[in-house]
């Protein structure tokens, strides 16, 4: 299957594999969240150790306190 990287809204650390989250589902690749990050560079933002978010799909921010 292929995604254009621009649909990917983020990418999410499941075990060895990386889940790519997009708007036709979720897929997982072989690749670690390092090596997906250093591909991709500035438009994904490492939010949690689990999780890359591009961030041309955040819409809005949150505090939950």
């Amino acid at each position: 299957m292929f995604i254009r990287s621009s649909e990917v809204w983020a990418f999410e650390a499941r075990g060895r594999l990386v889940c790519v989250h997009a708007p036709t589902g979720c897929f997982d690749i072989d690749r670690s969240l390092s090596e997906v990050e250093s591909v991709l560079g500035p438009p994904v933002l490492r939010v949690h150790r689990n999780w890359l978010v591009r961030l041309a799909k955040v819409r809005e921010l949150r505090s939950t306190d």
